[in-house]
């Protein structure tokens, strides 16, 4: 996989590396974690929607936080086109945000978990 990267200003992006543009269309950030009776079985805590030409306001975000990016068109006739991005945070400072892209929900949460676990000390 890949990384993806923006800049932050005032706590907030300036891009996403999913967003559907048409007026129909909605767009998130949320980090995620497991909840097994939520819908897909993951639960979201939604990043505030900044306004202008920023998207979203990433303080309460830190390292190794598994995140969804969403961006969903709904048809005329009701039809919802979903697109979704997951990945992990693995910088994120004043005025940069780098973003470890992963294939699903559940693989971001483990590869979370992965990063976060302590490194065991080898003995000799």
């Amino acid at each position: 996989m890949s990384n993806w990267t923006s800049v932050v200003m005032a706590g907030a992006i300036v891009s996403s590396p999913v967003f559907e543009e048409n007026r129909r269309g909605k767009n998130w950030l949320a980090s995620i974690f497991p909840a097994p009776l939520m819908p897909g079985g993951i639960g979201r805590q939604w990043m505030p929607r900044a306004r202008g030409d920023f998207l979203y306001m990433v303080y309460t975000l830190s390292v190794n936080d598994p995140v969804e990016f969403g961006a969903d068109y709904v048809t005329t006739l009701g039809r919802k086109h979903p697109k979704r991005w997951y990945g992990v945070v693995r910088v994120l400072t004043e005025s940069v945000i780098e973003i470890e892209e992963v294939g699903s929900a559940v693989a971001a949460i483990l590869r979370s978990q992965q990063l976060r676990a302590p490194v065991s000390q080898v003995t000799a």
